[in-house]
């Protein structure tokens, strides 16, 4: 899923040409804001049960439970991913033109 976002960044962005180290602050700052905003969307579309399994899982610390868990639990995953890293792009773009 991150290496999906950092390729969506660099191609919508065409970042290749900035000196790497902003390249890297512009992919870390949107691919956190990115992440956050598929957490976000994915959580909301939990039930009640589902919400305390997750907080289980997330308590747990265990990255491979929590990827296991979002993609046991989001079918749409990818969808989120994209329809999140286009947003945030978009609105990264806007705030570059003003």
């Amino acid at each position: 899923m991150q290496n999906n976002i950092i390729e969506l960044i660099k191609k919508e962005l065409a970042i290749d040409n900035l000196p790497e180290e902003e390249a890297e602050e512009v992919i870390s700052d949107l691919g956190g804001q990115i992440m956050q905003n598929v957490l976000v969307n994915f959580t909301s579309s939990l039930s009640d049960q589902e919400i305390l399994e997750w907080d289980e899982v997330l308590e747990a610390g265990d990255q491979e439970k929590v990827n296991d868990f979002i993609f046991n639990h989001a079918l749409n995953i990818d969808e989120l991913v994209i329809v999140s890293s286009r947003e945030i792009i978009d609105l990264f773009k806007k705030s570059r033109v003003a």
